[in-house]
């Protein structure tokens, strides 16, 4: 997609971020998206870990940033129904070509 274009996807551990505190209830979010080399995004979601099975948060104006990235959509459906920690997520997206925004 245009808009998309000279971004990189990333990924954010929330927990590796200053100054970012969990929602309550959470453990852990890692934020996917579509990032510019300069800073900032294109679209941005996230997966947050709590008490229950991961929750994905999707902004709306996010949706085509969701959708440009099949390749995480077929991952989760690869997860259906398995549990994964933040961590081994994080493995799997880098096995994708993901890489840290710092």
């Amino acid at each position: 997609m245009k808009e998309f274009e000279g971004c990189f996807k990333g990924y954010m551990l929330n927990s590796s971020m200053d100054g970012m505190s969990l929602p309550a209830g959470a453990t852990e979010q890692i934020y996917i998206g579509l990032y510019h080399i300069d800073g900032g995004t294109a679209g941005e979601f996230c997966i947050q870990w709590g008490n229950h099975s991961p929750l994905l948060h999707v902004y709306q104006d996010d949706w085509k940033a969701l959708y440009s990235m099949q390749d995480v959509l077929n991952l989760l459906a690869e997860l259906d129904g398995k549990e994964i920690t933040p961590e081994k997520f994080i493995k799997k997206l880098k096995a994708l070509g993901f890489r840290e925004n710092l």
